[in-house]
């Protein structure tokens, strides 16, 4: 049937910048050596603004990170990290960076660490979690987001929840 094509990041950055106010996209990295050409091409595309650059791989976090600190970083730019625990080693990880949003695995933090990162000014995302008891302690926990991979059970779940 039909055929999707994928647009090139430069082809996303110049539709981001074309969303509504307020918008914007994480725009994760899986590879090193990649981190200032990405950066640079949503500065280029004016999108900077509307982008969260963030990786789950500790080696790519120090990379863009380092890579803001040795170039001016874009004017409205996040950083963030997919950390997964937040122990000692993370909490030292933190204070050493500019982390716009760090990523938790479900079910492995509480509200002592979403607190924790507030009082730091760090938002919180949750890594999946796809149960409706983690989605109801989310609210519980004030996560600022999550990932799911179950959109459409969380929609009908969110919608039964909200008529209560």
């Amino acid at each position: 049937g039909r055929l999707e094509r994928i647009l090139s990041l430069r082809e996303f950055f110049q539709w981001l910048r074309t969303q509504p106010e307020g918008f914007f996209a994480e725009v994760e990295l899986k590879e090193r050596g990649i981190a200032g050409a990405v950066i640079q091409m949503a500065e280029k595309c004016h999108a900077a603004d509307r982008c969260i650059i963030f990786s789950g791989m500790e080696e790519v976090v120090w990379e863009i990170q380092d890579w803001c600190r040795s170039h001016k970083k874009p004017e409205g730019l996040r950083l963030g990290a997919n950390i997964r625990f937040l122990k000692e080693e993370q909490k030292e990880m933190l204070n050493r960076g500019d982390f716009y949003e760090v990523g938790l695995n479900a079910g492995s933090f509480g509200s002592e660490e979403v607190e924790y990162l507030h009082q730091k000014g760090i938002q919180v995302f949750s890594n999946l979690g796809d149960t409706p008891d983690w989605w109801e302690a989310l609210d519980h926990l004030e996560v600022d987001g999550f990932k799911t991979n179950c959109l459409g059970q969380y929609r009908k779940w969110r919608q039964k929840w909200e008529r209560k």
